[in-house]
């Protein structure tokens, strides 16, 4: 478990209004000094050809958009998704240092 939290003081303008916010911070990539988002989610059962998987599209329709909401209000261009099992086992994702370690930098 994390033993600390890191924020990033974001400043917002919708219409007239001007909005100041705290956003949780995961991570930032030490090549560009840019934020990073971390999500892991539980990965959908394979698919059977011809057979829609309700698991996947309920992370397309709920935890994408929040995801995306996230981080266009903290200013993160980049999110590093790993999959994990039913049993909390990360075994995959994307790969950003392309050396297997799907959410380490």
């Amino acid at each position: 478990l994390a033993q600390a939290e890191f924020v990033s003081l974001v400043g917002l303008h919708i219409g007239p209004l001007s909005v100041a916010c705290a956003t949780e911070v995961d991570a930032v990539n030490a090549a560009t000094g840019e934020y990073l988002e971390l999500k892991t989610f539980v990965q959908p059962p394979p698919l059977r050809e011809g057979v829609d998987n309700p698991e996947v599209w309920r992370l397309l329709r709920y935890s994408h958009p929040k995801w995306w909401a996230q981080c266009v209000v903290s200013g993160v261009r980049e999110v590093v998704a790993g999959a994990r099992d039913e049993h909390g086992v990360l075994w995959g994702g994307s790969d950003p240092r392309g050396d297997g370690c799907a959410l380490g930098l």
